[in-house]
């Protein structure tokens, strides 16, 4: 039985049907402002950050603004860091720890000039260190401790290696990619040629090899430091074109190895 207590507390038909419409103007407008919003976001679309700009995703669709702001800022750091090429300056170890950071979504600095700024000072004072830092990366996963292709060498790096699970079949064609776990192993090869070398980094972001990889139509084909071929088993075969670059990578990556005649 309805008291009438309870019915004082029922608004009035005139009282809802204002509600109605303020909710539906709030809705509307709270609708295009986010819409507005997203607009902004989207400039940093890039590769791989479309779905992670997006206001509402399957995995997150709640309205709380420090959920969404941080990963919407992880999105943002991630394309900056791309877009500025920073990850060019380091080494694997070091880019990894960027991309760990950025993947994590926490303790990200706030997108200010001044951070943007920092960051890559810091990171060009310390760009002899993170060279020679990568030149000993690059030694080590060019000699895998394992001697099961006779390819690769224990002791130095020689005229070839064969590099597994580095590249992946591409979708369309006879095409291949890099396998995006190994990404920064390749740049860094890449980086590290150019810079033993004394010439100017790739034009391109993520080096001249993993570039020829993707515009090869049938996973074969050359850059000036390397020959390489792709396999459905996910190998990558190199060949080093420049001997006398290889020898210096093995002079100053391979200092205080045990290689033969060396006490």
């Amino acid at each position: 039985m309805t008291t009438t207590t309870e019915l004082a507390t029922r608004k009035t038909v005139e009282e809802l049907v204002r509600e109605w419409n303020m909710g539906s103007h709030l809705l509307r407008t709270g609708l295009e402002t986010l819409k507005l919003a997203e607009t902004h976001f989207r400039a940093f679309d890039g590769p791989g950050s479309h779905y992670d700009l997006c206001l509402f995703t399957h995995h997150e669709h709640s309205v709380d603004f420090d959920r969404k702001i941080t990963r919407l800022k992880a999105a943002a750091w991630r394309y900056l860091v791309d877009r500025i090429e920073l990850k060019k300056l380091a080494s694997v170890k070091r880019a990894g720890e960027i991309d760990r950071q950025i993947n994590a979504g926490t303790d990200l600095p706030d997108i200010t000039m001044d951070n943007l700024m920092g960051w890559l000072q810091s990171l060009g004072g310390q760009a002899k260190n993170f060279l020679e830092e990568a030149i000993v990366e690059v030694f080590e996963f060019l000699r895998p401790p394992s001697l099961r292709y006779k390819t690769n060498s224990g002791f130095k790096v020689g005229k070839r290696v064969i590099l597994c699970n580095r590249v992946e079949k591409a979708w369309t064609g006879a095409r291949f990619r890099v396998s995006y776990h190994y990404e920064n192993e390749l740049r860094a090869l890449d980086n590290v040629f150019h810079l033993l070398d004394g010439a100017p980094l790739s034009a391109y972001r993520n080096g001249d090899l993993i570039n020829a990889i993707l515009e090869s139509a049938d996973g074969k084909g050359e850059t000036g430091y390397f020959r390489f071929k792709s396999f459905l088993n996910g190998n990558l075969h190199l060949e080093f074109r420049r001997m006398d670059l290889v020898q210096r990578l093995n002079e100053v990556g391979g200092n205080g190895l045990p290689m033969p005649g060396r006490h």
